[in-house]
């Protein structure tokens, strides 16, 4: 069994109108791709839910509630592996001005735009991690009633 290197903890997160949030991200020298907001789990996180609770106040300036786990993806990574927790849940604050952490403080990581998408048809083809986009279309109805709208 190989070694845990990496975990990470991820939103599918709904806004009011039930747009998800995804992150544009535009590194140097790479293809534009999409990702869900969220990041790696640190030592003073006490869980997943805590780790994405600051990895949004970081990456969006945001906040959330009703956090449901409904992924667990796995994936190789150098030596060992890295397991990424998804969690649904629903936005109750934006702030992008509040946004900070590594990922704007060191211009050479690239860009992190904020991208509003109607799902499942706005689902951009360059979604990662591999697997998502497929998973967010299949469980699209589910996905939104988890985050509490009524009707989907």
């Amino acid at each position: 069994m190989r070694q845990i290197v990496r975990r990470a903890a991820r939103a599918v997160l709904y806004d009011e109108d039930g747009m998800l949030l995804l992150i544009r991200r535009t590194k140097p020298n790479r293809p534009i791709y999409f990702t869900t907001p969220g990041g790696g789990i640190e030592p003073g996180d006490s869980s997943p839910v805590d780790a994405l609770e600051r990895e949004l106040r970081e990456e969006l300036g945001a906040t959330a509630t009703g956090y449901q786990q409904v992924l667990l993806n796995t994936f190789p990574y150098h030596e060992g592996v890295v397991v990424q927790y998804f969690f649904v849940c629903r936005l109750t604050s934006l702030d992008m001005s509040a946004r900070h952490g590594p990922e704007f403080e060191d211009p050479s990581r690239g860009r992190y735009d904020l991208a509003r998408v109607l799902p499942p048809e706005g689902l951009p083809p360059m979604l990662r991690p591999e697997g998502l986009r497929e998973f967010l279309i299949t469980n699209h109805e589910a996905l939104m009633l988890a985050a509490g709208f009524a009707k989907v």
